[in-house]
């Protein structure tokens, strides 16, 4: 997995399932920027509203609160999330999600 790639990261503790584009992956932990991915279809509608409601975030996960981390990929004939999200609203992976700004 490489950084911009679209994730399902998994955390204990308490458990958690995140959505989003992967940061960095390091000894220490997982940066993603996405949402939980109960908020993926208020998301998807989001953008035909004029206000936004669910924000995505870069945030670091502890490695000790890792379990799993998997590619947002199609699984046969279901698409993967960002492919299902670019069909919803017609725009790209990055006007959906667009990569984290570094501070200059």
């Amino acid at each position: 997995m490489e950084p911009g790639d679209f994730v399902n990261l998994y955390v204990i503790d308490p458990i958690e399932k995140i959505w989003g584009r992967l940061v960095r992956i390091s000894d220490a932990g997982i940066v993603v920027r996405g949402f939980d991915v109960k908020l993926i279809e208020s998301y998807r509608y989001q953008f035909q509203k004029e206000e936004p409601e669910v924000y995505p975030q870069t945030t670091f996960w502890p490695m000790r609160r890792v379990q799993k981390l998997d590619l947002d990929e199609a699984m046969g004939d279901i698409p993967s999330v960002i492919e299902s999200l670019k069909r919803t609203t017609g725009l790209s992976a990055d006007e959906i999600l667009p990569p984290p700004q570094r501070a200059s």
